[in-house]
């Protein structure tokens, strides 16, 4: 009978000690959560700064194997023919795989790259927006200061990725969406960070308002 008696409270002391154990693991699981994220979104960023040097790198082999020009922006004698993306098939066999021309913290939603059946997607498809109006089709000896002219950016659109306006870069601030001439794109750090190549080879991280026209084109000022 002494036994019976003191039973159930063993039973519901249990089930105190057993309810304060889940309170601890949600609260630390709280506390966790976001820093997985943001360790999560730190290990994108760092795989697509890898892109952007591999990228980098190709374009180098690129230069040496033909007397230091840079890949034209066009095949044909108009912009649209027949396809605006010369400049990534000329370089995609000195880069390698077609994924490393995919930002790994862009989403995939985007009816651009949706759009298998487009020849431009097909074989234009890029995250990384070239300095066409800069370089494209210009030999290595007009650029002046390697480590400071843009090589690469990050573009939001996925079909025209030639950034040949100040406009497209300038101002970097404000929302991106599909009709936004500002193409260039921040999708790291929550939408404040991108990953950017420089003719050089060197990779580097910019914020929103950190990327200036000048290092596009030395004729370009805000």
């Amino acid at each position: 009978m002494h036994r019976s008696r003191h039973q159930p409270s063993l039973l519901f002391f249990t089930l105190i000690e057993l309810l304060v154990v889940i309170a601890i693991i949600a609260i630390l699981a709280a506390m966790l959560l976001p820093a997985l994220a943001k360790a999560r979104e730190k290990a994108r960023s760092i795989s697509c700064a890898s892109n952007a040097k591999q990228i980098a790198l190709g374009v180098g082999i690129y230069l040496n194997d033909n007397n230091d020009y840079f890949a034209p922006t066009y095949w044909g004698t108009s912009s649209w023919e027949p396809l605006p993306h010369a400049f990534k098939s000329l370089y995609a066999d000195y880069v390698g795989d077609n994924i490393i021309w995919k930002c790994p913290s862009r989403p995939s939603g985007n009816p651009g790259e949706l759009n298998t059946s487009s020849p431009w997607t097909a074989l234009g498809y890029s995250h990384y927006g070239y300095n066409n109006r800069y370089l494209g089709g210009q030999s290595l000896a007009i650029v002046q200061e390697a480590s400071k002219i843009y090589l690469m950016l990050e573009s939001f659109s996925y079909d025209r990725c030639g950034i040949d306006a100040i406009v497209h870069i300038w101002p970097n601030t404000g929302a991106m969406g599909w009709t936004n001439a500002r193409r260039t794109n921040f999708p790291h750090s929550g939408g404040q960070q991108q990953n950017i190549s420089h003719v050089d080879g060197h990779v580097a991280s910019y914020r929103v308002g950190s990327v200036m026209p000048s290092c596009q084109h030395p004729n370009w000022t805000p």
